[in-house]
């Protein structure tokens, strides 16, 4: 019976000696800069230059994205949430790319620390297990290897070189998972126990109290709207402003025929031939329209093609060779440069507000153009080539970029306002709610049922739910999200803290629990327990990777 357990976690709470120490001092140890650049980004004593930033964290986690969608899923994503864990799916990707590199090089001056050395044939094993280098036969294909190196990587100014260290960090990263996460097992009676709460079937009622009426109530002046913007005005910045170059191209249309008339009346001829001849008469025309689709499709295929190589020749001869510039390379190739104002994300002009359709990347064009990272090193200005819309290619140049800055009282005045009644109702709302909580947790000790004890404390909208998994959907306007692992671990007759969402506090009852039998056998016991014991590592790492980051002063050089 699982009724008395209470808040069960699958990580096992276990002192985890961490060697920080070490770690920065061979920071402190390392030299002052790297290759030509300007200074970027400080970890510990050692500085990075923006060149630096851009091929270990920009370029390189570009590559890991791209190996992922080429099929490496399972492997290059739990490196990317190994190393930036809480922005791998940020809305910003600047955000994610600075864990991203920070990460990375802890990691390789780990190696150092740990004596974690992965050797040239670990290295190159990994390389052709990789599904983006794999040919028709699913086997390593040195060709497309080749390919991959001298096109993929070569217009992001990277090499072969370029992409062993990244696989060796790669390596690296699994590794010093096993070691930071090492005795870090779990028991198989709370595995089971966990299991079974995970397994039951939960039913109870949800008292709910709304926040509007209490925003309704607040109505602060200017005077009191001054001193809360004072004392958090860096909250509220204008937002940056960008103005591009650009070309967008799209293959050469191919040249369709008419298409056939389908409704035409048939000739004399046709009117006097046999169902028979009519028959054949027919297949001979789908025949001959599927080899005319089939051309078609194939012409277009190929002018996509000569399009492909042509925009990736673009890009490669502006990063080679100095002399031609953008618009000069445009003109040869034909294709025409245009120009924007001054935009922001949030307002971009629709010429730009294009969706990515494949390659390395996802989501909106908008996306990368704000996250490029302008540095003294010209090609910085250059996007790499976007696919876009149904068959087209972006390639921008960042021309000027308007930092934000803070709104002044005025220009920040509707925002201020907003937040500041948000947030001092959510006090009162919570306020209130735990008062009720008290109420109702004395009226259940007196025998009164939940919706009788939540009435008497003023709490009059109460729902019911029954039969609630881990697999339910209730509704969220009724209940709160989440509501099966809110209620996970409640004892039937015990109410849940209060719980507070956006919008609304909620205060959850459990009536009774059943769990299925045989939830537990040997095979599935033996998979959850793996499971735990690698999320106990993955969190372990987290944690590890986190002090040595605190310990090691990172200072961001670009803001000054």
């Amino acid at each position: 019976m699982i009724e008395n357990i209470r808040k069960y976690n699958i990580l096992i709470i276990i002192g985890l000696v961490v060697v920080v120490v070490a770690l920065v001092i061979g920071l402190q140890a390392g030299s002052m800069g790297g290759p030509g650049g300007a200074p970027y980004i400080k970890i510990g004593s050692r500085s990075y230059t923006d060149t630096e930033y851009r091929q270990y964290g920009v370029n390189g986690r570009e590559v890991v994205m791209g190996l992922a969608q080429a099929g490496d899923f399972q492997r290059m994503y739990q490196f990317l949430f190994s190393l930036s864990p809480n922005s791998m799916f940020s809305q910003s990707p600047e955000d994610g790319t600075e864990a991203f590199f920070i990460n990375r090089m802890l990691v390789r001056q780990a190696k150092k620390d740990f004596g974690i050395y992965p050797s040239d044939d670990q290295i190159s094993d990994f390389i052709r297990s990789l599904s983006a280098f794999r040919g028709a036969d699913q086997q390593f294909d040195p060709e497309i290897y080749a390919r991959y190196i001298d096109k993929g990587l070569g217009r992001m100014g990277m090499g072969e070189r370029q992409l062993r260290e990244l696989i060796s960090d790669i390596i690296t990263t699994g590794q010093l998972r096993v070691i930071v996460g090492n005795g870090l097992l779990v028991h198989p009676d709370i595995a089971a126990k966990s299991n079974a709460l995970d397994q039951q079937s939960i039913s109870g009622s949800v008292a709910t109290l709304e926040l509007a009426p209490y925003k309704e109530k607040i109505d602060p002046s200017d005077e009191e709207l001054k001193s809360y913007w004072e004392l958090i005005q860096d909250a509220f910045m204008t937002e940056e402003k960008r103005r591009f170059s650009y070309i967008l191209v799209a293959p050469e249309p191919a040249e369709e025929q008419a298409a056939a008339e389908d409704n035409k009346q048939p000739t004399i001829a046709e009117a006097a031939m046999s169902e028979e001849e009519k028959k054949k008469a027919e297949e001979i025309k789908a025949k001959e329209k599927a080899d005319k689709e089939a051309m078609l499709a194939e012409e277009r295929r190929e002018k996509q093609r000569t399009l492909d190589l042509k925009v990736d020749d673009f890009t490669f001869i502006l990063e080679e060779q100095e002399d031609e510039g953008f618009d000069k390379l445009a003109e040869k190739n034909g294709w025409e440069v245009h120009s924007t104002e001054l935009f922001s994300r949030s307002s971009p002009p629709e010429a730009l507000d294009l969706q990515i359709r494949s390659g390395t990347r996802t989501g909106n064009a908008l996306d990368q153009l704000f996250a490029m990272l302008f540095t003294k090193d010209p090609i910085s200005r250059i996007s790499q080539p976007l696919a876009v819309g149904e068959n087209q290619w972006l390639v921008a140049r960042l021309e000027e970029v308007v930092a934000s800055e803070i709104k002044t009282f005025d220009q920040a005045h509707d925002q201020v306002r907003k937040q500041y009644i948000e947030e001092k109702a959510l006090e009162k709302l919570e306020k209130a709610m735990d008062e009720a909580a008290e109420k109702i947790s004395i009226s259940l000790g007196e025998g009164k049922d939940f919706a009788e004890a939540s009435s008497g404390a003023g709490l009059s909208q109460v729902e019911s739910f029954a039969n609630t998994t881990s697999s339910s959907k209730p509704a969220n306007f009724v209940f709160p999200s989440g509501l099966f692992n809110l209620a996970r671990s409640i004892d039937p007759g015990k109410t849940s803290e209060v719980i507070l969402q956006t919008d609304r506090a909620f205060l959850i009852y459990v009536n009774g629990r059943e769990v299925k039998e045989g939830v537990n056998s040997p095979d599935v016991l033996k998979t959850q327990i793996n499971i735990a014991a690698n999320q106990n590592s993955m969190a372990a790492f987290s944690d590890w990777l986190k002090n040595v980051a605190e310990a090691s002063n990172i200072q961001r050089l670009y803001r000054r």
